[in-house]
């Protein structure tokens, strides 16, 4: 044994409370999207999960080796050091999902050295895998996400219409809709992504884990889950199309949602017998035998350098309020109400109701719409949705016109536009107009979208525009959306002129008191 001491229970615990707590306010940031995002849902199990891992870790650790003494407090220090800014880009820009993937990697960081405060070099390098589970939990940059979504939709969308050929259905592709005799059906309701892929993917995970297998075929493992995502969809496409051809495509959505389920289960099944075929190739890996020995990263350095570390998160949590409190006198907030009845008329109103499925996608606070028909023939549909502040990062802005539209069919037919229309009490509004085609018909699209205090949103901002509002400490405490869809029309003269009378008639602001 070594002559140095054991860490004691209280430095043992101070030390794993900063990056506990770090993946704690992770965690809290994430929580809505682990609750109403059905491509995270499973979030919640990870780090129960995580958890058990990490007790198997620990039980067969190899013994540790010494290290210098202010090696792994001054690492800790330092890492917790660089939350504090990436907190503060975090609240300013609620919707960016990169700067969660900048602070799960710091706190990654942060577990290792904990590991290597309590148990050496040895320690970091045995723990490392478990706790790589934890980026599973984190949403993709919504970049990475769509490309990768979209690409995997059309393959499931080829394949289902040769699948439909070969038993004897006329089906073509329109976008990520399947055209029937019936009408059109969704294979997967516009941007709303491949149910069940990032499940699968932690599933796949935790699998190789749990056997120790060799990087290459976790590697491996993670593709052939991707696979098996990618057929179960298409089975579930399959399906759904088969009962839309022979019961109708309304009742499609009762079986919807079931089998979506049946995926998730249906996943976790294939991929657990597989790891048994796959475990009958690799060795087994004999378990470490540990030899208990102390490190020096016990003692009065490693206790004072976790209390420092403490003491910065909580450091990083004040400031981080008083940098968006400062300087500013709390004004009433401003949002934007629609009269629908007064937009409308005189119109033939033909529904007021959002669809269910807009509501499961788009994960909004407060929704309407209205479709009306003018006496000119033109038919209008309008969309208002609004998010609170904790809800911002739940498809907020990924929804647009140019994303979601081409998916259910409609084909751009020119370059995007902007107009601004001035409200009667003198404020303006900017709407970016998006030209599309469907079957030789125009289909003209004003879309907005407007933070707490009615600003624009910019579709296109870029990693500078994000860290100059928090430079300029505005912290978005809500979001919303304006998109009218209009059929009937010739010319763009003829949608601005349309969007100018609309929104003079039918959109106000009025103030909140904050």
């Amino acid at each position: 044994m070594s002559s140095l001491s054991s860490p004691s229970r209280l430095t043992t615990a101070l030390i794993v409370a900063v990056p506990v707590l770090a993946w704690v306010l992770l965690g809290w940031r994430l929580r809505l999207d682990w609750q109403l995002n059905p491509q995270y849902y499973h979030g919640w199990l990870v780090p129960v999960i995580l958890v058990v891992l990490l007790a198997r870790r620990i039980e067969d650790r190899p013994s540790s080796d010494a290290s210098k003494v202010w090696l792994w407090p001054t690492l800790l220090l330092g890492a917790t050091s660089l939350l504090g800014p990436v907190y503060v880009v975090m609240e300013a820009n609620p919707d960016w999902r990169a700067p969660l993937w900048v602070w799960g990697t710091i706190t990654f960081g942060l577990s290792l050295i904990a590991c290597g405060h309590l148990a050496g070099g040895k320690g970091v390098r045995h723990v490392a895998p478990a706790i790589v589970l934890a980026f599973f939990a984190i949403p993709w940059p919504w970049g990475i996400e769509e490309a990768i979504t979209s690409a995997l939709l059309k393959v499931i969308i080829a394949v289902t219409v040769e699948c439909l050929s070969l038993l004897g259905q006329a089906v073509h592709q329109v976008g990520n809709s399947l055209v029937l005799s019936q009408g059109q059906l969704g294979v997967e309701d516009a941007c709303s992504g491949i149910r069940s892929l990032h499940g699968t993917l932690m599933i796949a995970y935790v699998l190789g884990e749990v056997a120790r297998w060799p990087a290459p075929w976790r590697v491996a493992f993670l593709g052939f889950g991707v696979l098996v995502a990618v057929f179960l969809n298409t089975v579930r496409a399959v399906i759904l199309t088969w009962q839309a051809i022979h019961q109708g495509i309304e009742e499609t959505s009762a079986l919807h949602d079931r089998l979506g389920h049946g995926i998730s289960l249906g996943a976790v099944v294939v991929l657990i017998v597989a790891s048994r075929f796959v475990d009958n190739w690799i060795p087994p890996v004999a378990p470490s035998q540990p030899e208990r020995r102390a490190v020096a990263g016990s003692g009065a350095p490693a206790r004072w350098g976790a209390l420092a570390s403490l003491g910065v998160l909580a450091g990083t949590l004040i400031a981080t309020e008083a940098w968006f409190q400062g300087d500013r006198v709390r004004l009433p907030s401003r949002r934007l109400a629609i009269h629908w009845e007064a937009g409308a008329a005189p119109a033939a109103v033909t529904t007021g109701t959002v669809p269910a499925r807009a509501r499961t996608i788009l994960r909004y606070s407060e929704g309407e719409m209205l479709a009306w028909q003018t006496a000119q023939g033109v038919d209008a549909r309008a969309y208002h949705f609004r998010w609170e502040a904790d809800r911002i990062s739940l498809f907020s802005l990924v929804h647009r016109p140019d994303i979601c539209l081409p998916t259910v069919g409609l084909r751009r037919a020119g370059n995007r536009l902007s107009h601004t229309v001035t409200l009667a009490n003198g404020e303006r509004l900017t709407f970016q107009g998006y030209p599309f085609e469907r079957h030789g018909e125009s289909i003209f699209v004003w879309f907005g979208v407007w933070d707490g205090d009615l600003n624009e949103v910019h579709e296109s901002a870029n990693t500078g525009h994000r860290l100059l509002n928090t430079w300029q400490r505005k912290r978005v405490d809500s979001r919303e959306s304006v998109e009218l869809i209009l059929r009937g029309l010739s010319s763009w003269d003829e949608a601005r002129g349309f969007l100018q009378t609309w929104v003079r008639d039918a959109v106000r602001i009025r103030t909140v008191d904050g």
